[in-house]
């Protein structure tokens, strides 16, 4: 960015000026010498009295610099106005580059019309302290986004005021926690304006609006929520450690050790020690009693009473002192060191010569050292000593001032001479402390060595901010006082462009933010724009016209697809680009192959439904050969089905229709059918590739070939019973049928003559129930599984028709009907009820697995060479299921 040079309008010539007035005091005017004043109780030196109390530049400097103020002010129209004091720092606007909470903020707008379940925006926000809010797509729950300034989100959701010691700027959504020794009036604060407890404002600080906390020093305390100075505690009470937050923390000063020597008391009582106060007796030469109190830092002060001194011989003892350097800057508590001669032509009776501290009088007040001669038999003698700070104030007869005089032999013999070391308290290094906001750093180096009353001086950060710049003082204990003086940023003025027309953005401060809402019609986050250093800078034009988007205001289809739930009712009113399913029936996915239930989808597009590709609810049971009237539709009565040796076709004795109807095995439709039979009922595959076909009243036997024809000789087994209900091949060719009516088991030849050691197998003795069996098959072994079906169980029986046991027990009374068994011998019962069931067991009766979602009623079953599982429905269809 290239800055030009601004005109000399009235606010530069101002602001000159103010430089100007400044650099004059720093050049011309002399510091005061320290005026005397009484100290009650100590001896510590005075403050030095303000510069602009006593120098006429310093008021002419004031006075100018509140002209320029007001140039400035009047330059862009703003209203002069006295700006309240604040404590410490006010909230910083961002410098360029500089992370804030509002450049972390998550404000991102989620438009209306986006495939999204809220919709964001600056315009509906109703929740206490929200600035930016979200609501659900049917605007029935809000969330907060963003918050005003003063308060923080919580839970993602809502706002709350910031606690006391914290504070927060628009849209921060987070509290920012108040730098150490500051705190905030109330909840909700924008900025930290008082000091916390322990904390207080300098005494030495200036009325000016930016001040600062400093910690209580040992001896003070500061109860919080102020902008006054720490608080003394009483005489003779101290604080256990600096930051005393409450008058409670006063406690009394211990001093553990002795004082120090004072004149007439060279060595102070033992019991001083660990005390609050001492009194000890004068001796030798001096009268009355001395007393001194401990201070609050744990440390003996001046005393209270000194020891009077006699009045010396008569002998007259004249001579002349002096001290080298003359004056000292004494740097806080630096050590100092100076020299004090004293020239006397002296009789070697007259004694040593002893170097005091004096009062302005002359009067002696507290030895320091023997003055040694220095050559021998010469009449100079000297004294070289080193002192530190603390030390200065408990010597001097006045603060500022080190008195000194010598006495003469034991006797404390008066010389009458006097000199005097002039003590320039001042700081020893620059300020520590960085500069309030917009000003530069101090300049460590020019500001050391200053002296009380001197003041360390640096310029605003200009361009980003303005004002004459600030000053902190020199204090008589070496410490610097608070910052005086102003910076402010400076304002972009007038308005960022024609979007912000209507919004206030005219002479906000570097670093602030102006935000325009979207016009009517529109919606987005609105236009923003930043205030940098010289002009607005547009970081942001969210607004878009509100678009209708074409909605699918029916669902998909008007029947749920095949094998599906059905789609949501809340497809309706459904966006473009917005999907709808119908999920699979999957309340037992048994039922479905694997793979074969993803469901359905559809999209909308221009207000249409279209379904997309792969959608499928298929179950691994498949239905065909319905009750009807037409040729591939069965009669009312079903039973047995027996898929062919080839597994091409399967075969399904049709009882009312009195044929056996013949499908494909592997498209379910209609082939033909076997005619000849009276009341088909259980079919069994013959060895020669006929079958067998049992008749359900009849008590017949017919073999059918495979072409269909039906053999003539049918065998007729009368000897046995009349209702014919299950037939099964064994591995001899053999041929087992059941006979519920009579409650037998028969078995016949080949050639179609009764087997006489197997004719008319009954229940063993002691089997509870009569046996009444259905549904038989038998295995590679020979053994016979029989489906006791009115006393709800199976049984097993070996290939001699000896009793083996209950392989199964506990169905319900009259459900067990058509029984067959796979390759691997396990075998398969059908459950005859509304709610079916085929349940398929290993060859020691443990359950493996059901399937019984859509069966109605069903009768017979059996077991293709491939595993597929045939069911025929006694009043319904015939299942191909491929899942078991």
């Amino acid at each position: 960015m290239v800055l030009k040079a601004p005109s000399m309008s009235t606010e530069h010539t101002a602001r000159l000026l103010v430089v100007c007035m400044l650099f004059t005091l720093a050049a011309l005017v002399v510091l005061p010498a320290c005026a005397a004043s009484p100290a009650t109780g100590t001896g510590a030196l005075a403050a030095v009295p303000q510069l602009a109390n006593e120098s006429p530049y310093a008021a002419a400097a004031a006075a100018a610099a509140a002209a320029g103020a007001a140039a400035i002010r009047a330059r862009h129209g703003a209203k002069t106005r006295k700006p309240a004091p604040i404590l410490g720092s006010t909230p910083k606007p961002p410098r360029r580059g500089a992370a804030t909470p509002m450049q972390t903020s998550a404000c991102v707008r989620i438009p209306k019309y986006a495939n999204s379940t809220e919709v964001c925006n600056m315009a509906n926000a109703t929740l206490p302290g929200c600035m930016y809010s979200c609501w659900t797509r049917d605007y029935s729950k809000e969330r907060c986004a963003c918050c005003w300034k003063g308060q923080q989100l919580v839970d993602n959701s809502s706002c709350e005021a910031c606690p006391v010691g914290t504070y927060a700027g628009n849209g921060w959504n987070v509290c920012q926690q108040c730098r150490t020794g500051y705190s905030t009036y109330s909840n909700g604060s924008t900025a930290c304006n008082v000091c916390s407890a322990g904390y207080g404002v300098p005494s030495s600080a200036f009325s000016q609006p930016v001040w600062r906390c400093i910690k209580c020093p040992v001896g003070t305390y500061g109860e919080g929520n102020t902008t006054q100075a720490c608080s003394k505690c009483d005489d003779g009470f101290t604080t256990a450690a600096a930051g005393a937050a409450a008058a409670t923390d006063c406690i009394p000063a211990v001093c553990n050790s002795l004082p120090s020597p004072l004149p007439g008391v060279p060595a102070w009582p033992s019991q001083c020690n660990c005390t609050s106060s001492c009194t000890a007796q004068c001796s030798g030469n001096w009268t009355g009693t001395a007393t001194v109190l401990c201070g609050p830092n744990n440390a003996w002060l001046p005393p209270l009473q000194n020891c009077q001194l006699q009045q010396p011989g008569p002998e007259d003892l004249t001579g002349e002192l002096s001290v080298t350097p003359a004056s000292i800057i004494v740097k806080s508590e630096a050590q100092i060191k100076f020299t004090v001669k004293f020239n006397a032509s002296l009789s070697a009776a007259a004694g040593a010569v002893k170097l005091y501290t004096c009062s302005a009088a002359g009067d002696p007040l507290q030895y320091l050292s023997d003055m040694q001669p220095t050559a021998t038999g010469g009449s100079t003698y000297s004294a070289s000593l080193a002192l530190q700070g603390p030390q200065l104030g408990s010597l001097s007869s006045r603060p500022g001032v080190l008195r000194f005089t010598a006495v003469v032999g034991a006797e404390n013999s008066r010389t009458g001479a006097v000199t005097r070391l002039e003590l320039l308290p001042g700081c020893a290094a620059g300020p520590a402390d960085s500069p309030p906001e917009g000003g530069w750093p101090w300049n460590a180096t020019a500001c050391s060595a200053s002296a009380v009353g001197q003041q360390c001086l640096t310029y605003c950060d200009w361009p980003a901010f303005s004002g004459g710049g600030y000053f902190i003082t020199c204090l008589p204990d070496g410490s610097w006082s608070g910052p005086g003086g102003f910076c402010f940023p400076r304002s972009c003025s007038g308005s960022p462009g024609p979007e912000w027309t209507n919004s206030s953005c005219a002479f906000m401060s570097v670093g602030s933010q102006c935000t325009a809402t979207c016009p009517s019609g529109q919606q987005g986050i609105g236009y923003v724009a930043s205030c940098t250093i010289g002009d607005w800078q547009v970081t942001a034009r969210d607004c878009s016209p509100i678009i209708e988007v074409p909605t699918c205001n029916s669902l998909p289809t008007p029947n749920a697809p095949a094998g599906s739930k059905g789609w949501a009712a809340d497809c309706v009113g459904r966006r473009d680009g917005e999907t709808c399913q119908a999920a699979c029936d999957v309340s037992n996915l048994k039922y479905f192959e694997p793979g074969q239930n993803v469901g359905y989808s559809v999209l909308c597009q221009a207000g249409q439904w279209v379904l997309q590709p792969g959608g499928v609810c298929k179950a691994c049971g498949t239905r065909f050969a319905s009750q009807g009237s037409g040729p591939s539709e069965t009669g009312f009565y079903k039973f047995g089905v027996l898929p062919t040796n080839d597994g091409s076709s399967v075969l399904v004795a049709d009882y009312n229709k009195d044929r056996i109807a013949v499908y494909s095995a592997r498209d379910l439709t209609y082939q033909g059918e076997w005619l000849g039979v009276q009341s088909p009922h259980g079919l069994a595959a013959a060895g020669s590739g006929s079958v067998y076909v049992s008749t359900l009243g009849r008590g017949k036997l017919h073999e059918v070939y495979s072409s269909g024809q039906v053999r003539q000789d049918s065998l007729y087994p009368a000897s046995v019973g009349s209702g014919g209900f299950g037939v099964a091949v064994a591995g001899d060719g053999k041929v087992v049928v059941t006979y519920p009516d009579v409650g037998l088991i028969g078995r016949f030849n080949s050639d179609g003559t009764p087997d006489s050691s197997f004719l008319g197998v009954s229940a063993p003795a002691g089997l509870a129930g009569n046996m009444r069996p259905g549904g038989v098959a038998i295995d590679r072994n020979g053994r016979l599984v029989v489906a006791d079906h009115y006393n709800g169980r199976v049984l097993s029986f070996d290939a001699d028709g000896g009793y083996r046991g209950v392989l199964i027990s506990g169905l319900a009374t009259s459900t067990p009907a058509g029984v067959a068994l796979d390759a691997f011998d396990n075998f398969y019962v059908v459950e005859n009820t509304a709610l079916g069931k085929l349940n398929k067991y290993d060859s020691s009766g443990t359950l493996l697995r059901t399937y019984g979602g859509p069966l109605s009623y069903p009768k017979g079953v059996a077991v293709g060479a491939d595993g597929v599982v045939w069911v025929t429905e006694q009043f319904g269809s015939v299942w191909k299921i491929t899942c078991m």
